[in-house]
């Protein structure tokens, strides 16, 4: 079931790449940006990464936490993602998909059939990040999802369409600043 906003985020623990584990109630007072990702060798979701990475200050300054979640193990974690970026923020492997399950992300067959995501896959490729497809943990056809939570409740929910379907951080911000709860967003 798809979450919406003004509905209590869903509690959960988990294997963190660089802390021994992950406690969602350690954010409950707190403004987080969980964001869903794919498997560990996906280079959309590498790059999505990197992207996260060069803005994260911008989320910093204004209090927001981000965690992102891969449906892959941590060794695969630790051989795909972090060896290539220097990683700011959180990462959890979520192998069985508990996490994905507890907040509704979906997948779908055409998840990387969009002219969007072929484009972001074309352009990671050239920026570097090649595909692994002996790490497909979960399968390929996972579909992406942001939520903005602020003080364990769901302020924004994004549930991607295709493979590369991100909010991006400036609707993170805006979302961020308005009182309004925002279900969907304009891509």
């Amino acid at each position: 079931m798809k979450l919406i906003p003004t509905d209590q985020a869903p509690a959960f623990q988990g294997n963190a790449a660089f802390e021994k584990s992950f406690q969602f109630s350690d954010y409950q007072h707190r403004t987080l940006l969980l964001s869903f990702l794919r498997f560990a060798g996906c280079p959309v979701c590498n790059l999505h990464t990197r992207e996260m990475i060069k803005r994260y200050s911008e989320l910093q300054n204004h209090s927001i936490d981000l965690v992102l979640v891969y449906h892959s193990s941590l060794e695969n974690i630790h051989r795909l993602v972090t060896p290539k970026m220097k990683i700011p923020f959180t990462i959890l492997a979520d192998p069985n998909k508990t996490i994905y399950q507890l907040y509704g992300v979906e997948k779908s067959p055409s998840a990387m059939r969009s002219i969007k995501a072929i484009g972001e896959a074309l352009r990671a490729v050239s920026l570097g990040f090649i595909p692994d497809m002996k790490s497909i943990e979960g399968g390929q056809h996972g579909l992406p999802a942001d939520f903005l939570i602020q003080n364990g409740i769901i302020k924004a929910a994004h549930y991607g369409r295709h493979g590369a379907d991100h909010l991006s951080i400036d609707q993170v911000l805006n979302a961020n600043k308005t009182s309004v709860m925002q279900k969907e967003f304009a891509q």
